[in-house]
């Protein structure tokens, strides 16, 4: 076994654990190094290196599958991780390793920790940390959820944990760090309900696509995270509306519980959202002032519905309301 110790972002000190090809017929069990340290520390930062028939094994033959590419498994000290199988990776070893520290330097409550890789000629593969409560595509479908105040309260919660997980990645980090691959499927939801991101950074790091001509990888992001809110207020993979009123109209007929604080949460996230998903990315509103809408520290006005051609000079208000006014 190689180690090699790597200084990453943050100061975390990381240890590249290369199992190499030397005595891979030796049990996983001996060659794991999560121990004590791992299990009491969420902040361990031992980068684990794995082969492909040792991930193989973790997962049981990739039996236990949550989503395309992606499976659960267990490491001998009991502690389950999640296993996404790569495809469409062609980067040299070098580069490969960059981006997975890169991965692992990033450290917030709303962002699912990497633990571990593989890297071989025919096999890229990540290991993340398991996170219990599944994705919030299947947490919005689930009827039983309905509209009562807490739930509504919920849904907010989740939408700011998103945004400020957006916000570290984009400004928080040593370099900006896009999602690329923003929807519900990868924001996953703790014990407490509390969303993590997941599969960030994934497309700019390692998938190399063409870029845009008309907006940035950033801007795409927040783009992104607009048809993502419209989906948390309306519980909807598709809504057919095209302004902040009718998503109202929609989620008051649908709720049985709805109060005028329950309104106002909801029109502050439509309202956002619309403004998050112009097509002039100029329009567009900064990370940073998504994140302080959704807390209620700056308001926002009434977006233009899309198609219809509207100036506006700034979407922001700068003064400190404790709730969004509705008109």
């Amino acid at each position: 076994m190689v180690v090699i110790p790597l200084v990453i972002h943050n100061q975390y000190l990381c240890h590249w654990v290369d199992s190499g090809l030397k005595g891979r017929k030796i049990k996983a069990q001996t060659r794991i190094p999560f121990g004590k340290d791992a299990q009491m520390n969420p902040h361990y930062s031992v980068l684990i290196r794995l082969s492909f028939e040792e991930i193989e094994e973790l997962t049981d033959g990739f039996a236990s599958p949550l989503g395309r590419s992606v499976f659960r498994g267990t490491l001998p000290n009991k502690i389950p991780i999640v296993a996404k199988v790569l495809h469409d990776v062609v980067v040299s070893e070098k580069d490969f390793r960059v981006a997975v520290s890169t991965l692992r330097g990033t450290h917030h409550r709303n962002l699912v920790s990497v633990k571990g890789f593989c890297f071989e000629p025919r096999h890229k593969i990540l290991l993340y940390e398991y996170v219990p409560n599944g994705s919030l595509d299947k947490w919005l479908s689930n009827s039983e959820h309905g509209q009562q105040e807490q739930i509504l309260q919920k849904r907010l919660d989740i939408a700011l944990g998103v945004a400020r997980a957006l916000a570290y990645l984009h400004s928080e980090c040593q370099q900006c760090i896009t999602h690329g691959n923003l929807s519900l499927e990868n924001v996953l939801l703790d014990e407490n309900l509390a969303p993590k991101l997941t599969d960030f950074g994934l497309q700019g790091l390692l998938i190399k696509k063409a870029a845009s001509s008309s907006e940035s990888p950033s801007e795409r992001d927040i783009y992104m995270l607009g048809q993502m809110f419209v989906q948390i207020v309306t519980c909807k993979r598709e809504f057919a509306g095209d302004n902040v009123q009718q998503i109202l109209n929609h989620v008051y007929q649908e709720s049985k519980f709805m109060t005028s604080d329950s309104l106002k949460m909801m029109e502050r996230i439509a309202r956002i959202a619309f403004w998050c998903m112009q097509s002039k990315t100029f329009l567009r509103p900064s990370i940073g002032e998504v994140v302080k809408v959704l807390e209620g520290t700056l308001s926002v006005d009434r977006p233009p519905s899309f198609g219809l051609p509207q100036r506006h000079d700034s979407i922001i208000e700068s003064e400190v309301v404790t709730e969004i006014e509705v008109e």
